[in-house]
């Protein structure tokens, strides 16, 4: 008995540590973000990953999304990313997150603070700077990386004067929880009352609804 016993128990232990290995998740942490360099008009995010894998930082600001870049990182790594300001923030404070894709809304870790002024978010405007993002590599030179998605071949630049909700695929159901910002972008076709924009190399192309497109 005491034999079937241990034999019920190991099978439970070793259970126990399959579904530990299933459900383990990559992860990520941010070290600092800032301060703000009025000089360039930049600020550094610094993180460090978990497990190897491909992570992204993003900057949102009241639920927009304004900027983002990452890559593939091997595991225990420290990365910096370093983003541009453009402009004012829309809200109080913005919110620099890292997570596995642009496109998921879900964040390993994130950080909100108000970084700028508005006049100093208002002089990077008036300077010509944009809202960007670079990966940046050990010497603190922004690195080039592969384009995993590249633009595709007959993509035509439209205006979205008001910015759009963004959606993971041409329906309704998919809407996810940012949004395209005003600006001029890149869509690569129309399908029924859906646009598919192009957002970077590093980014997963987004649906947004044809009306909001200046056509």
């Amino acid at each position: 008995m005491r034999r079937f016993g241990l034999i019920v128990f190991l099978v439970i232990a070793l259970s126990l540590v399959a579904l530990t290995a299933v459900i383990a998740a990559p992860g990520a942490t941010i070290n600092s973000a800032g301060p703000f360099n009025p000089a360039d008009c930049t600020i550094d995010v610094v993180f460090t990953v978990e497990d190897a894998g491909p992570y992204f930082v993003t900057l949102f600001d009241d639920g927009v999304l304004l900027a983002g870049a990452g890559g593939d990182f091997p595991a225990g790594s420290t990365q910096t990313v370093r983003f541009t300001v453009g402009g004012p923030d829309a809200s109080p404070g913005v919110a620099f997150g890292v997570r596995e894709s642009l496109a998921v809304p879900d964040a390993y870790d994130f950080v909100t603070d108000e970084y700028w002024t508005d006049p100093q978010g208002q002089a990077c405007q008036d300077a010509g700077y944009t809202f960007g993002a670079v990966v940046l590599g050990a010497g603190g030179d922004p690195v080039s990386a592969a384009c995993p998605i590249p633009l595709p071949s007959g993509a035509v630049q439209y205006q979205v004067p008001a910015g759009a909700p963004a959606f993971f695929a041409p329906n309704l159901q998919s809407q996810t929880t940012f949004s395209l910002p005003a600006g001029s972008w890149w869509v690569t076709q129309f399908e029924g009352d859906f646009a598919q924009v192009w957002i970077a190399c590093q980014a997963s192309m987004i649906w947004v609804p044809s009306n909001a497109v200046a056509q």
